[in-house]
């Protein structure tokens, strides 16, 4: 469904992040354009997890941009040597103001794309199931989006921060 990837009157902003790692040593680099460029260690299961804490205080979703790179096979944009992309997992939640607070996991209500391989819906990146997930081969070396929608809007109180975390654990 293309409907929900953004149309002219929806407003995206990019998340500037403060932290970017990658649980399975791959280095993440936030470039001027607000791209995550991820490089180096190449392991075939692994988790992001970012951190953001400016530019947002309001969202109803969140928006993935897959971008192909020349530096991947078949231009990426995924990092396996076909190009393609298993994203078994997505998951976000709110980490409030002061050392210890507990951060509060965000319900995701919905997930589309503009393109999902044969049984691999985007979809499946939502179900918190580590054997399923959204890829989008034959379709890489090209860019590819997907919108995660949020049970109810969040609102992000003075010092709170928003994590996201990328779960590839695909077999």
């Amino acid at each position: 469904e293309k409907s929900a990837l953004g149309k002219e009157t929806d407003r995206w902003t990019p998340l500037v992040l403060e932290k970017a790692v990658s649980k399975g040593g791959a280095t993440l680099v936030q470039e001027g354009d607000k791209a995550v460029v991820v490089f180096g260690e190449n392991p075939d299961q692994d988790t992001y997890e970012v951190v953001a804490s400016e530019n947002l205080q309001y969202a109803t979703a969140l928006r993935l941009e897959l971008l192909p790179h020349e530096g991947l096979a078949g231009n990426g944009p995924g990092r396996s040597v076909n190009g393609n992309i298993v994203l078994t997992d997505v998951r976000v939640a709110i980490l409030p103001a002061g050392e210890a607070a507990q951060s509060r996991p965000v319900k995701l209500k919905a997930a589309s794309a503009d393109f999902s391989q044969k049984d691999f819906g985007v979809e499946l990146a939502i179900d918190d199931k580590a054997d399923t997930g959204w890829a989008i081969h034959p379709e890489v070396g090209q860019p590819h989006a997907a919108v995660v929608e949020f049970q109810e809007p969040l609102e992000l109180a003075e010092g709170g921060k928003l994590q996201i975390t990328l779960d590839f654990r695909s077999k």
